[in-house]
């Protein structure tokens, strides 16, 4: 058993509280891409980028936005090998932030 699904059982057997855990969190939104055939995501709240490392090898194009100054340079170094994630500075909740990433 794999440390994914060890950590995914343990919060099975412990009732599955609220949130789930992110080893959880990324297994669905792989099933997703792959079931639906997505080869863009959308991230908001990149945080330590998690969700990017995850999913670095599942999608085309990683998009996230990332609202706090220091976590988006320290992502956008991060990432920055990567031709195929963008990051993006500012906040999610406004119409326009991703519009112009969608090429």
């Amino acid at each position: 058993m794999t440390r994914e699904e060890q950590i995914i059982r343990q919060w099975v057997l412990s009732g599955r509280p609220v949130p789930p855990p992110n080893e959880l969190k990324q297994r669905v939104v792989k099933a997703y891409g792959t079931a639906y055939a997505l080869r863009t995501l959308i991230e908001t709240g990149t945080y330590m980028g998690t969700m990017i490392w995850a999913t670095k090898d599942h999608f085309g194009k990683i998009i996230s936005v990332e609202l706090g100054q220091q976590l988006y340079e320290q992502a956008k170094a991060a990432f920055s090998p990567y031709p195929h994630i963008s990051l993006v500075h500012g906040d999610s909740g406004k119409d326009d932030i991703i519009r112009f990433h969608r090429k």
